[in-house]
């Protein structure tokens, strides 16, 4: 049986087993279900199903197509960082983007560390890893802001590749 199939037909099982009466409903006096009961059960279960089912593809496709417009924006950012790592309009971006996109920041705040070694500590590129950085770690805590430790680990990260 095809795996997609499965959820639909087991639907469709415990719809019809919640359609029939049991043994002491019987004795009660309920009567049995007609077949129109049945079938808007089932219809009804098949409906929510499917909507379920395609629901959720639908959002997640709409989610994958924005991870992905968002990771080709942000290495076609990375690639001009990385031929021109000292121009600061093109640091206001990538700030300006990581602040926008903070699931992104990890990676931009590992471009920006290595943007500082390239360019052999200039100081607007450890301007770029400090601020970057603090985005990053802010993006990690409750208040969205960097603690002191947080600073203390960025400037420890931005030492540590002048070395």
């Amino acid at each position: 049986m095809n795996r997609n199939l499965l959820p639909f037909v087991m639907l469709c099982l415990i719809a019809i087993a919640g359609c029939a009466r049991t043994e002491a409903q019987l004795q009660a006096g309920y009567p049995e279900r007609t077949f129109s009961e049945v079938a808007g059960t089932i219809i009804g279960a098949v409906t929510v199903l499917g909507t379920l089912i395609f629901g959720g593809y639908a959002v997640l496709r709409g989610i994958d197509t924005n991870r992905n417009k968002t990771t080709e924006a942000f290495n076609k950012l990375m690639t001009r960082l990385y031929v021109n790592e000292t121009d600061a309009q093109l640091h206001s971006e990538v700030i300006n983007f990581v602040r926008s996109n903070p699931t992104v920041g990890k990676l931009a705040y590992d471009a920006a560390l290595q943007t500082v070694a390239k360019s052999n500590g200039k100081s607007s590129t450890k301007h770029l890893a400090l601020e970057v950085g603090r985005i990053h770690f802010g993006s990690l805590r409750m208040g969205k802001r960097p603690t002191i430790y947080d600073e203390q680990a960025i400037q420890n990260d931005i030492n540590s590749r002048l070395q």
